[in-house]
């Protein structure tokens, strides 16, 4: 049972690091007063 745990913990934490490209960062959070969806460089 705890190597089942062990695999699914493993696999979660690779699949939710793999969501950004290569050379690419991905930052979420909220920032008051910027308008939803809106993109700053």
């Amino acid at each position: 049972m705890r190597k089942i745990l062990v695999l699914l913990a493993t696999t979660f934490a690779f699949i939710s690091c793999n969501k950004a490209l290569e050379n690419q960062y991905l930052i979420t959070g909220t920032a008051k007063g910027v308008e939803n969806g809106k993109k700053y460089s």
